[in-house]
C-alpha cells in the first residue's frame, strides 16, 4: 500500500540519489557558431570537474545542500572550414538546491491502543525539510475519498500525533509526507481494544455470582441429611400426681377401709394389711390412654 513519488522540478531543486542531467542550449539564429566546435568545463559546486565535448552532463549528488554549477564553454573554429577566429569562452552558473526524497516513515508507538485515551505515535521522516504531513485514521482500513485529513508543516524530521479512539476495532494510519522534491504515502494498522478496567468492572460480578452459586451447591451437597440423620424419640410425659377421679375414688376407699377398720377392730381377728397390695390400688403411671409426645432430634 506504499506509495512513493519523485518528483525533478526544473527550477534548481534536485534530489540525492538520483541521476540528474544538466545540459547547455546554444541559441544562434545567426549561424555564427554553425562552424565551431565546443569544449565544456563542469564544476559541480562540490569539488568535482568534469571536461566533456558534449552539451550535457550526468551527474548525481549524494549529498544534501546548495550548490552553485559553474561552467565554462570554449568555441573553437578550424580553419579548413573557410573561417578562422580566435577561440571564444563564456562562463555561466546556477544555484542548485539538493534534497533528500522523502523515502521511509517510520512510527514509533504501541501497536494497539484502547477506547477513550489518548494514543500517542512518534513519526520519524527520512526526508528533507521543509516538509508537509497529512494524516487521517481511517475505520476498518476502508479509504473514503471524502476523509478530510490533517495537516502538518514540518521544520525538522519528526512529529507527534495524538488521538482517541471511540470504538473497538482495527484502524489504519495514512499518512502522507511531501517535500518539494517528492511524496510517501504509507499505512500503519492499530487494533484498539476495550480497557482493562472496564473489562474487569464487567467480570468481578460475574466472577462473585458464579462463586456464590457455587457455595451454595457445595453447602447443598455436603450437609448432613436431615432426614436420615434425625432419630425418632419418644418421649412419655410421666405424672405422678393424683388423678382427680383416682383421688376421690382414694379417698372413699381411705374412708371405707377406715370403717373397715374401725369395726374390725372390735373383731377379735385382726389381719395385718399388706402394704404392697395397698399401694396397688393407686396408679404410678398414666394409663395407656394418655397420649404420648413424639418428638425428632
Amino acid at each position: 500500500m506504499d506509495r512513493n513519488r519523485t518528483y525533478i522540478r526544473d527550477r534548481g531543486e534536485l534530489a540525492t540519489g538520483i541521476p540528474t542531467e544538466v545540459s547547455f542550449l546554444l541559441h544562434d539564429p545567426s549561424r555564427y557558431f554553425r562552424t565551431a566546435s565546443f569544449s565544456y568545463t563542469w564544476d559541480l559546486g562540490d569539488g568535482k570537474q568534469i571536461a566533456t565535448a558534449i552539451s550535457y552532463i550526468r551527474y548525481n549528488y549524494t549529498s544534501p545542500g546548495n550548490y552553485t554549477m559553474n561552467l565554462q564553454v570554449w568555441a573553437f573554429w578550424d580553419p579548413r572550414r573557410g573561417r578562422s577566429f580566435h577561440p571564444k569562452s563564456w562562463k555561466y552558473s546556477a544555484e542548485l538546491k539538493v534534497l533528500d526524497a522523502v523515502k521511509s516513515i517510520e512510527f514509533n508507538g504501541p501497536p494497539s491502543a484502547h477506547i477513550h485515551k489518548s494514543t500517542s505515535l512518534s513519526l520519524s521522516v527520512n526526508g528533507s525539510p521543509p516538509m508537509t504531513l497529512c494524516w487521517v485514521m481511517i475505520p476498518d482500513c476502508v479509504p473514503v475519498a471524502t476523509r478530510q485529513c490533517h495537516l502538518v508543516r514540518m521544520k525538522g524530521k519528526t512529529c507527534s500525533i495524538n488521538y482517541t479512539f471511540t470504538n473497538t476495532g482495527r484502524y489504519c494510519l495514512s499518512v502522507t509526507a511531501k517535500n518539494d522534491i517528492s511524496m510517501l504515502q504509507v499505512y500503519h494498522d492499530i487494533t484498539v481494544w476495550q480497557d482493562a478496567t472496564h473489562r474487569l468492572l464487567f467480570i468481578l460480578p460475574c466472577v462473585a455470582l458464579i462463586l456464590i452459586c457455587l457455595g451454595v451447591i457445595a453447602f447443598s451437597a455436603l450437609r448432613p441429611n436431615s432426614a436420615r440423620m434425625k432419630h425418632l424419640v419418644e418421649v412419655s410425659n410421666f405424672d405422678f400426681s393424683l388423678d382427680k377421679s383416682a383421688e376421690g375414688t382414694q379417698d372413699s376407699e381411705l374412708r371405707s377401709h377406715n370403717f373397715c377398720c374401725f369395726n374390725c377392730s372390735k373383731s377379735p381377728i385382726h389381719k395385718e394389711e399388706d402394704p404392697e397390695q395397698d399401694g396397688e390400688g393407686f396408679p404410678l403411671l398414666q394409663s395407656a390412654g394418655r397420649p404420648v409426645q413424639t418428638y425428632l432430634a
